[in-house]
């Protein structure tokens, strides 16, 4: 099922880079991932190449691996961490958490990624279906 997230059409348009440079949160639309949680090909917004989709939930998957699955469970389907998969949450409430962390739960992330390798990081957690 593809999960729309609006955003990158508009940021792209407004001349906003992607990968490394500054985009918007609420990046990508996507559709499930295989229980390897390996991305498949995502389904681009209207506008947006699909290859620009693809490359930024492929990076996020990178971020995720590194410093989330330790916790997440490498196919983000909790193992002290809660399940990633349909969480249904805004794109702005995942970046918040991952940059804030929870008290004695889950780690901040704000000094260790910056606001696009966090909406990378979105991009691949929203993709989890």
């Amino acid at each position: 099922m593809a999960r729309e997230l609006k955003g990158l059409g508009a940021g792209l348009i407004a001349g906003l880079g992607v990968v490394g440079a500054a985009f918007g949160v609420s990046a990508i639309a996507t559709h499930g991932q295989p229980s390897s949680a390996t991305p498949e090909k995502p389904h681009a917004a209207a506008g947006v190449p699909v290859t620009v989709v693809s490359q930024i939930v492929t990076t996020g998957h990178g971020y995720y691996l590194t410093s989330c699955a330790g916790c997440h469970g490498k196919d983000g389907r909790g193992v002290v961490g809660p399940n990633l998969h349909n969480l249904g949450d805004p794109d702005a409430k995942i970046a918040l958490n991952i940059k804030n962390g929870f008290k004695g739960q889950m780690p901040a992330y704000k000094d260790s990624y910056n606001d696009t390798q966090i909406a990378a990081l979105v991009a691949y957690i929203q993709s989890l279906t």
